[in-house]
């Protein structure tokens, strides 16, 4: 199986119990290892009125306009030359989408993803995305303003082509997004970010897994997969020998756990392996070696 990887549309710190967090003015650019060589999503937020975004792809020297408009955050996949961006707006108009871009024929695809509506409540809150071998899947959640209230996610599967394989529908998903990742037997591993109630845990969260069915539906509880910690760039690589999950905690380290096991709730996992040390706005992207070990490459 390819390794697949994901990353995230979500703040890292922890509020209260399950997070779910609203969106903040900074987004460090997203580095994806394409089969044509690496490139950069970069996610500006403009002041003014009202305050804008532009999403830029790059390689090389050369920068790419992918979108322009309203505020959004994103969180973007690769599959072979196809890039996908995953975004959405949780404003008084929310919306939410994918732009697909084709690097070998220089093809730019928009899709919509349904959203509640300005007269709903919820409001679009985070978002990701994982590659599939021939699509992407999706789990865009919405929320209410009171992060104690109610959540609504659906999940989906967008072909190559920008048709949906599985369009997005409901699915029992009420915990803080993180990363998502194609598994085996068509499931995937969801990581969700479970925060601290204050005193010594205020500001940390720790990452829990739990396995989606085809559907995209838990087939289980949350386990704990890391230590509770103040950390972001969460991903997550399903190779043939394990479950990898990736993290930078607040003091630049890139930290990895390996399952090749579920673990449980409530039971701390071993300690992560210390990878790498990254620059305070140093950019990464994971990267599958012939024979199957990932690499880290931190340009």
């Amino acid at each position: 199986m390819r390794p697949t990887f994901s990353t995230l549309a979500c703040a890292s710190l922890a509020l209260l119990g399950w997070l779910h967090v609203a969106p903040v003015a900074a987004q460090a650019p997203e580095l994806l290892d394409a089969s044509l060589g690496p490139v950069t999503v970069d996610t500006r937020w403009i002041e003014g009125t009202p305050r804008r975004a532009e999403i830029d792809l790059s390689r090389g020297t050369t920068r790419i306009p992918l979108y322009a408009g309203r505020t959004v955050r994103t969180a973007s996949a690769v599959v072979g030359e196809i890039v996908a961006v995953a975004y959405f707006h949780g404003g008084p108009e929310p919306f939410a989408g994918v732009v697909l871009y084709d690097l070998a024929h220089t093809q730019r695809r928009e899709i919509e993803i349904p959203v509640s509506g300005a007269a709903s409540p919820l409001r679009p809150a985070g978002i990701v995305i994982a590659p599939e071998p021939d699509s992407f899947a999706i789990v865009m959640q919405e929320q209410q303003a009171d992060v104690q209230a109610d959540v609504h996610s659906v999940f989906g599967r967008l072909a190559l082509d920008g048709t949906w394989r599985a369009a997005p529908h409901t699915v029992s998903i009420p915990w803080g997004l993180a990363a998502l990742a194609a598994s085996t037997e068509g499931r995937y591993e969801l990581a969700v970010l479970f925060g601290g109630w204050g005193g010594g845990a205020a500001g940390e969260a720790r990452i829990c897994i739990v396995t989606l069915s085809p559907g995209g539906e838990p087939t289980e509880h949350p386990w704990w997969a890391s230590a509770s910690a103040a950390l972001t760039d969460v991903r997550l690589v399903q190779t043939p020998r394990a479950l990898e999950l990736y993290y930078r905690t607040m003091d630049g380290a890139l930290r990895r756990h390996r399952f090749a096991a579920d673990g449980a709730w409530g039971q701390e996992p071993a300690a992560a392996d210390r990878v790498r040390q990254l620059g305070p706005s140093q950019g990464f992207y994971l990267h599958a070696r012939p024979d199957g070990e990932i690499e880290v490459v931190a340009p």
